[in-house]
C-alpha cells in the first residue's frame, strides 16, 4: 500500500511540475503530492527568490490554531539561513535529517515542538524532556530537508517534511527510513529532469535589474553600450531584447512591464548572449552595443530575457543617456596668432581644439575673414545684437585636421590694403552633430600698414543676401540666366553716395585660336559709367546697388570701381568676376551604393567644365599678367567655374516638398576627360550621402536634383533621376534546402548552405533562426525567433534549436539579412529558407508486449532463505523500449493491478 501510494504521488508530482513549470504556483501545487509521497505531519517549501517579494502572495495550506507560531506552507527567502536545516541542505546540496542516525538520542528539548501538541504544564514539559519514548513521540519533532535542483544544478527550493507518520494508523516515528529518503531522492531527480532550465518561475518577478548605459562615440556614428545583470540561478540559453526610445527634457519615463510596446520604443533582438561572470558568481552580466543613435536626443533603455516557454518582464528604464555632443572648443584662454607673409597674405595659427570624446579626433575648421573695426570684435565673439550690420564675411579657408600638429595653420592670400580685418575660427565635427559651424576664436584686429586714405572698393555679393523687399526685376533676372543681375555691396555713407559714380570695365577672350604659342592676351575695355542701377537694402550688409546693364553677362570677366568726380578720388578696383551663373551639373546621375562600414549611401556623379583660362594655360606656355589676375580671382569663386554645390531630395508619395541639404564644397575631381571639342575639357566629380534617415522607408522612391554655385550666383537645378530604396536579398545556392540533420528528444540540429550577397559592398550577413509550433488542430502559432547567428566563412551553417516539447510538430525557417543596413531596409531585403516538412520530436517509453503475460499458481515464497507456506501466483511477462533501438533505463518500476472474480458474476469492478 505504501509503495502504491508513493508511485501515485510521484506520477502526480511529475504532472504538476510539468503543468506549472513556469508558474509561481508550482510550490503550492506540490504540497499534496509530497505529503502523499511520504506520510508526514506537515510539508513546507522554502523557495529562494531572485529579488525582494511580498510573502503574503505565496501563503497557502491549512494552519493549526494551537501552534505557537503561524506556519506557512511556502516561505520565500532572499538568502539561505545557515542556522536552519534548509540552509544546510541548500549549501551542502544533500538531504539533511533531524535527528540524524549518528546523533545521540539525548537532549530532545533542543528540537522544535510539533504543530499538533505541546506540553501544557511545566511538569509535563519536564517529563517530556526526561521521559520515555512513548510520551516523547507525541510532541518531539523529526525533520527531513530535500534540495530541489534545476537542470544546471542550482538549488531552487528546499522541501521540509515534519514528523514522519506510519500508514495507516498514523503513529509518529522518530526518524525517516532509508526507503523514505530514497523516495525523496527520486522525487528530487524527477524535479530536476522535468523542470525547464533556466527556471523563470522563481519569486521576485523574472526581471533584470535597471541597466547601466554608456555612450559610445566614433567618428561617424553614435551608439550606446547597455549592460545588465541577472541572478546566477538564471544562467542558461536565454534570448535577450533591448528596447530604447527618445525622451524629452521634461518627460519622465514611468515603468511598467509593458512600457516599451505602449510607448512606441524600438525593440532590438539581441539573441543568445555570452554571459560575463564576476568573481563572486552571485550574478551574471550581459552587454550589448546599440548603434545608430540620433545626435541631440535623450534615450532610455530597458531589457528583458525570454525563452521558448515564458517571457520575462521589462526591466526598469535606465537613467537618461544624452547624445548631445559638445562642439569643438578650446582648453583655456587661447588666442589666434597672425603672422603676415607679405603685403597681401597672412598666416592664421591656433592651437588644435579639444573634442568632447577621446574617440573623436577629426575636426573640420573654417576661417572667416571679416572687415570691421576694433569696436566690433567683442560683438562678433559674444554674439551681441547689431553684429549683423557689420561688413561682409568671407570664408577664406576650410579643411579637416586630426589634431596631430602642435598648431593649425591657414594661409589667407589676396588681402586688400583697404582697412582692418578680423579672422574668426569656426569648427564642427565632420560627420556628427549639427552641420552648422561654431565660432570658437576671434583674432585681434589686423591691418596692413597704410599711409594714403582711399575709398573702399565696391565688391559683388550674393543675391541671397538681398532682403525680402527686392524688386520684381531681381526675380526675373535670376530666372533668366543670360541677364543675371549683379548685386554690389555699397560700403559708403549716405551723405557721400550722391557724389560717387559706379564704373565698370569688361574683359573678353580673343577670337583667334588660343592654342597658339605665347601668353594669352585678353581684350579689356575702358571704364564705363553704370547707368541702370537701383538702390536696394541688403539684409546683412546694409545698403547695396543692383547693376542691370544690358549685355554684361556676355562678357568673360568684369571689374568695378567708384569715382568721386570733384575731388578726383577713386577707389581700388574690385575683384574680377563673371556676371553669369555657373552652368548646372552635367550628366548628373544618382545611384544607390552599399558598404559594410557605413551602410547604404546615395552617390552622385556629374561633370563640370573647366574655364577658358584653365584650358588655355594647359595649352600655352604662359599667361599674361591680366589673365593671371583674373584667374586668381576666379579661383576664389568669382569665375564661371563652380566652387560648391547643393543637393535637394524629395520622397515620392510623401508630399511635393523638397528638402535642401546644406551647401558643400565641390569635391575634387576623380578623373579628367579631354574632349577638345565644342564642350572643351570636363572635370568629373563624385559625392556620397551617408545620412541613414533617407533610407528608413524600404521601397520609397527618392528624386534628386543638384545645382552649382560660386561666390555670387547659383545655377538652375539639374535633375539627377530617381532611386528606389531597396537591396537585392542574399541568395542561397540553387536547389539547396534547409535540412534537419539530427533529431533528439528536445532539440534539433539544422544545417543549410551559406547565403551569398547579391549587392556589391555588402558581405557581412547574419541568420535568424525561427520556429513555428504547427500543432495538431487549429491554426499554427506565430513564428518565433530563437537565435541570431553571425555568418562564418564555412560553406554550410549549423544551428541547434533546444527546449522542444515532446509530441509537438515544429516547422523551421532561416532568414538571412544584411548586418549593416537599417532595421526596416534589412527586413525588406532578407531572404528566407524553410524546411520542406514539419518535424515532430521523437518520443520514448516502455511497453509490455501483448500476450507475453503468463500466470501460474504455486507456493508463495518469502525472503531468500526463509520460505513461507501458503498459496501464491507466479507472473512472467516481457517488455520492450519504444521506439525500437531506444535505450532501456537501468531501473524499471512495475505496477500490478488485480481484482477478485466469481464464477457466476465474473470479475468485480474493484481493482
Amino acid at each position: 500500500k505504501d509503495t502504491h501510494d508513493a508511485m501515485s504521488a510521484l506520477v502526480l508530482a511529475m504532472l504538476q511540475i510539468y503543468e506549472h513549470r513556469n508558474s509561481p504556483e508550482l510550490w503550492a501545487k506540490l504540497l499534496e503530492p509530497v505529503r502523499s509521497l511520504v506520510p508526514c505531519e506537515d510539508v513546507k517549501f522554502v523557495v529562494r527568490s531572485v529579488g525582494s517579494v511580498c510573502e503574503d502572495d505565496y501563503l497557502s495550506g491549512p494552519f493549526d490554531q494551537e501552534a505557537r507560531f503561524r506556519a506557512r506552507s511556502v516561505k520565500i527567502v532572499e538568502q539561505w539561513p545557515l542556522q536552519r536545516i534548509e540552509g544546510q541542505c541548500a549549501v551542502t546540496q544533500k538531504i539533511c535529517v533531524i535527528p540524524s542516525p549518528e546523533a545521540e538520542r539525548q537532549q530532545w528539548h533542543q528540537y522544535e515542538y510539533s504543530n499538533t501538541w505541546r506540553p501544557t504544564s511545566p511538569t509535563n514539559s519536564l517529563a517530556a524532556t526526561n521521559g520515555a519514548a512513548s510520551t516523547m513521540a507525541s510532541y518531539l519533532r523529526c525533520m527531513a530537508a530535500v534540495p530541489l535542483f534545476d537542470g544546471q544544478g542550482n538549488v531552487l527550493a528546499v522541501v521540509k517534511l515534519v514528523n514522519r507518520r506510519s500508514y495507516p494508523d498514523g503513529v509518529p516515528r522518530f526518524e525517516f527510513s532509508k526507503l523514505d529518503l530514497a523516495t525523496l531522492s527520486a522525487f528530487s531527480a524527477i524535479f530536476a529532469c522535468v523542470l525547464p532550465s533556466p527556471f523563470v518561475g522563481l519569486p521576485g518577478r523574472f526581471r533584470p535589474r535597471r541597466p547601466d548605459v554608456q555612450l559610445a562615440v566614433s567618428e561617424d556614428t553614435v551608439g550606446a553600450y547597455v549592460r545588465w545583470s541577472l541572478p546566477a540561478v538564471l544562467k542558461g540559453k536565454l534570448l535577450h531584447e533591448v528596447s530604447y526610445g527618445a525622451l524629452g527634457d521634461d518627460e519622465y519615463c514611468a515603468w511598467s512591464h509593458r512600457a516599451p510596446q505602449s510607448t512606441g520604443w524600438q525593440v532590438v533582438p539581441c539573441g543568445v548572449l555570452t554571459a560575463i561572470e564576476e568573481e563572486d558568481g552571485a550574478e551574471i552580466f550581459f552587454e550589448y552595443h546599440v548603434p545608430h543613435l540620433q545626435v541631440g536626443k535623450q534615450y532610455c533603455f530597458s531589457v528583458r530575457a525570454r525563452n521558448l516557454d515564458a517571457v520575462g518582464d521589462w526591466s526598469e528604464p535606465s537613467h537618461k543617456l544624452s547624445t548631445f555632443l559638445v562642439p569643438p572648443h578650446t582648453s583655456g584662454s587661447e588666442y589666434v596668432w597672425l603672422c603676415p607673409r607679405n603685403d597681401w597674405s597672412v598666416d592664421v595659427e591656433w592651437v588644435p581644439f579639444r573634442t568632447c570624446s577621446p574617440d573623436l579626433q577629426l575636426v573640420e575648421y573654417r576661417v572667416v575673414a571679416i572687415t570691421c573695426d576694433a569696436r566690433a570684435r567683442d560683438e562678433l565673439l559674444n554674439g551681441i545684437d547689431g553684429a549683423g550690420d557689420l561688413d561682409a564675411e568671407q570664408v577664406v579657408a576650410l579643411f579637416t585636421s586630426d589634431g596631430s600638429a602642435e598648431r593649425e595653420v591657414a594661409c589667407v592670400p589676396n588681402l586688400r590694403n583697404m582697412g582692418s580685418y578680423v579672422f574668426a575660427v569656426e569648427a564642427r565635427y565632420p560627420y556628427l552633430g549639427n552641420r552648422a559651424f561654431t565660432r570658437v576664436l576671434v583674432s585681434d584686429t589686423f591691418s596692413f600698414p597704410s599711409v594714403d586714405c582711399e575709398l573702399p572698393a565696391p565688391q559683388p555679393m550674393m543675391i541671397e543676401d538681398c532682403g525680402l523687399g527686392a524688386p520684381s526685376s531681381l526675380q526675373h533676372g535670376i530666372a533668366d540666366v543670360g541677364e543675371a543681375p549683379v548685386l554690389v555691396r555699397w560700403p559708403y555713407p549716405p551723405d557721400l553716395s550722391s557724389k560717387l559714380i559706379l564704373q565698370y570695365r569688361t574683359a573678353a577672350l580673343p577670337h583667334e585660336d588660343m592654342s597658339s604659342s605665347g601668353p594669352v592676351r585678353l581684350n579689356v575695355s575702358g571704364w564705363r559709367r553704370a547707368e541702370s542701377i537701383e538702390v536696394l537694402r541688403a539684409r546683412v550688409h546694409g545698403e547695396a546697388r543692383l547693376l542691370q546693364e544690358p549685355g554684361i553677362s556676355d562678357h568673360f570677366a568684369m571689374q568695378l570701381r567708384v569715382l568721386m568726380l570733384k575731388e578726383g578720388f577713386k577707389s581700388p578696383t574690385s575683384t574680377w568676376f563673371r556676371a553669369r551663373p555657373p552652368c548646372e551639373p552635367d550628366r548628373l546621375r544618382a545611384s544607390l551604393v552599399f558598404s559594410d562600414a557605413s551602410g547604404p549611401g546615395l552617390r552622385l556623379d556629374w561633370r563640370s567644365p573647366a574655364d577658358a583660362l584653365r584650358r588655355s594655360a594647359a595649352v600655352g606656355p604662359a599667361v599674361g599678367p591680366l589673365s593671371f589676375a583674373i584667374q586668381s580671382d576666379f579661383d576664389r569663386g568669382m569665375g564661371p567655374r563652380p566652387t560648391h554645390f547643393q543637393v535637394r531630395i524629395r520622397t515620392e508619395g510623401f508630399g511635393d516638398k523638397w528638402e535642401e541639404l546644406p551647401p558643400q564644397l565641390l569635391p575634387q575631381r576623380t578623373a579628367e576627360e579631354d574632349t577638345h571639342g565644342a564642350d572643351g575639357q570636363w572635370r568629373m566629380h563624385t559625392w556620397c550621402l551617408q545620412d541613414q534617415r533617407w533610407f528608413s522607408r524600404p521601397g520609397a522612391s527618392l528624386s534628386i536634383e543638384a545645382r552649382h554655385g560660386n561666390a555670387l550666383f547659383w545655377s538652375s537645378w539639374a535633375p539627377g533621376g530617381s532611386i528606389v530604396c531597396q537591396a537585392l536579398p542574399p541568395a542561397p545556392p540553387a536547389g539547396q534546402l534547409l535540412r534537419i540533420v539530427e533529431e533528439a528528444l528536445d532539440c534539433a540540429r539544422l544545417t543549410w548552405p551559406a547565403f551569398r550577397s547579391q549587392e556589391q559592398g555588402l558581405e557581412r550577413v547574419e541568420y535568424v533562426v525561427r520556429v513555428q509550433d504547427v500543432g495538431d488542430h487549429g491554426a499554427p502559432e506565430p513564428w518565433r525567433t530563437v537565435d541570431i547567428i553571425q555568418a562564418s566563412d564555412a560553406h554550410c551553417e549549423t544551428a541547434v534549436v533546444r527546449s522542444l516539447a515532446q509530441g509537438r510538430r515544429y516547422r523551421f525557417a532561416i532568414e538571412c539579412r544584411y548586418r549593416s543596413l537599417p532595421a526596416d531596409l534589412a527586413a525588406a531585403s532578407s531572404s528566407r529558407l524553410e524546411a520542406s516538412e514539419p518535424m515532430a520530436p521523437p518520443t520514448s517509453g516502455l511497453q509490455v508486449l501483448s500476450g507475453s503475460l503468463v500466470v501460474a499458481a504455486g507456493a508463495l515464497l518469502g525472503a531468500p532463505g526463509a520460505p513461507m507456506s501458503g498459496p501464491g501466483v507466479r507472473l512472467r511477462w516481457r517488455f520492450a523500449a519504444v521506439p525500437p533501438g531506444a535505450p532501456v533505463p537501468s531501473v524499471v518500476t512495475y505496477q500490478l493491478r488485480c481484482s477478485t472474480a466469481d464464477a457466476r458474476s465474473g470479475p468485480s469492478r474493484g481493482h
